[in-house]
């Protein structure tokens, strides 16, 4: 029937745009490997001992997202550490302000994605249910009187951000894909950066703290 013909077809047309969008998110990650495999043979015994797992900054959600299914490592923040569980609320929004920190965003930058809907920061910040309305049935909207709030928040974060404030917790190790690396003067500002190379698509270094 006709209308069989039409499901089939959506069907298809789904099916094939579903599967180029993961498609692309695979190659992604096979491209990473060579980054984490580096990564991992940084590590030294120290940190190897007593069940410490070191902390990565990558201003890369996938990247971050991706580091523990591959390593050891802990990411600073990524979209799921409020998943994880131990990671509140409060304690997520800290997260992300330290991932927006050290990504180089400023108050535009970050108003800029929340008015463009970038979902892994509307949800840190409001909620999964409030950032993608479709999951929630009944979810208040967002409005811009609240996104003006978080910018403002995000500011008063950036005017007394301190050495305790930036180093909780304490970086290890740094990946960042070459096609988007970040502004590194607030890194630079708190942290030596030293075994610096490229490693396929990807910068990778290890962090210090300054004296």
């Amino acid at each position: 029937s006709i209308l069989a013909g039409v499901a089939i077809v959506a069907g298809g047309i789904e099916s094939y745009s579903t599967a180029i969008k993961y498609d692309r998110l695979e190659q992604f990650r096979i491209r990473t490997m060579p980054a984490m495999r580096y990564l991992r043979g940084l590590q030294t015994p120290a940190e190897m001992s007593g069940g410490r797992y070191p902390t990565v900054l990558s201003t890369s959600i996938m990247v971050a997202d991706y580091l523990p299914t591959v390593t050891t490592f802990r990411p600073m923040w990524t979209p799921h550490t409020n998943s994880t569980g131990g990671v509140d609320y409060h304690e997520n929004r800290r997260l992300l302000y330290l991932y927006l920190y050290f990504g180089g965003y400023g108050e535009e930058q970050l108003r800029k994605a929340l008015d463009e809907q970038v979902f892994e920061f509307r949800a840190a910040l409001f909620g999964g249910g409030r950032a993608l309305s479709e999951l929630v049935g009944d979810a208040q909207p967002i409005t811009a009187d609240e996104v003006e709030r978080e910018v403002r928040l995000y500011g008063e974060f950036l005017k007394t951000a301190d050495r305790e404030t930036v180093t909780q917790p304490e970086l290890s190790y740094l990946v960042i894909p070459l096609e988007a690396e970040p502004d590194y003067t607030r890194l630079d500002k708190w942290y030596v950066r030293s075994d610096d190379q490229i490693v396929g698509d990807f910068r990778v270094a290890r962090l210090t703290l300054r004296p």
